[in-house]
């Protein structure tokens, strides 16, 4: 990865988002338009070979909104390649300090994060809670998980947390761009084809022993049930589910060690759900008062 000078990229990785890439495109350009004034900002679209118009549409897009970028990049696969190899094709075409990459059916919030980028130390990784949209909320794991990670994070058991299971919600983590130069993360990540978050935190809270900042603002909205980059289903079913099987095996994950009705670890997992509503009134109020959060509550 380049790393030229002091501005941010938006990295936008697609995969047949035809129908959500337009809004997520808008979205960027209202918090540069918003918190950008006198940024250097350029944009990466970064497409795995969609099969519908997604890349058309994006063109036809910059075409109008061009000026709100000093560059773009849109690369293109001849191949579905998953969605690991088609990140790193895209950081490696990063020209400034910092960026931030999200999947093209996802949308920033309108919030400053030039601002919180800038307030992340060099060796943490920030995780703030995402806004679930376009699917049902009312049981949505997403948000039990984010209220165990805040809790840990106020009695620094985070790491402790992240070895049970994953908790960290991949789109709403933010970072420092130049922990992505290391070059035994990408050894270490390239070795999977289409899971990236969680060897991510292994290999930076493990190996490079990264703290974790739990934040209690939104910046991302997180689109439920929408699929993921991989060519078809089968291939959906088959490599993913291997590599989730070896990231658990390799992280010792000790919640799918067992049977499933002889698992005493998701029995444990059920205790640690009425923990969090034992604590319900201080998780409440470590949640605040953004209304976006109010789902977050218990």
């Amino acid at each position: 990865m380049k790393t030229h000078d002091d501005g941010f990229t938006f990295i936008t990785v697609t995969y047949n988002h035809e129908l959500y890439i337009i809004e997520h495109l808008n979205s960027i350009k209202d918090i540069i338009a918003g918190f950008g004034k006198g940024r250097i900002i350029d944009l990466i679209i970064s497409d795995d070979c969609s099969k519908d118009k997604t890349v058309v549409l994006a063109l036809e897009w910059l075409e109008s909104n061009r000026q709100y970028f000093r560059n773009v990049k849109t690369l293109v696969s001849d191949h579905n390649c998953g969605i690991i190899r088609n990140l790193n094709k895209a950081i490696n075409e990063v020209d400034t300090s910092d960026f931030k990459f999200l999947a093209g059916d996802d949308k920033y919030l309108y919030k400053d994060i030039f601002t919180l980028i800038k307030t992340i130390g060099f060796d943490e990784i920030v995780a703030t809670p995402t806004v679930p949209f376009g699917g049902h909320n009312d049981n949505c794991d997403l948000i039990e998980r984010y209220r165990a990670l805040l809790l840990a994070s106020k009695t620094n058991h985070v790491k402790q947390l992240q070895k049970y299971d994953n908790f960290i919600q991949a789109p709403g983590v933010f970072y420092r761009g130049y922990i992505f130069q290391d070059s035994g993360f990408w050894n270490y990540l390239m070795s999977y084809r289409n899971i990236e978050d969680i060897p991510m935190w292994q290999y930076f809270l493990f190996c490079k022993n990264f703290n974790i900042k739990v934040l209690n603002t939104p910046y991302i909205r997180y689109r439920l049930n929408s699929g993921v980059s991989t060519s078809k289903m089968h291939d959906l079913s088959s490599t993913y589910n291997e590599e989730l099987f070896r990231i658990r095996k390799e992280l010792k994950i000790k919640r799918h060690d067992s049977y499933k009705y002889l698992n005493v670890y998701r029995y444990i997992a059920q205790i640690n759900r009425l923990l969090l509503y034992a604590q319900k009134e201080k998780i409440n109020q470590w949640i605040g008062n953004d209304p976006l959060l109010e789902m977050y509550k218990i």
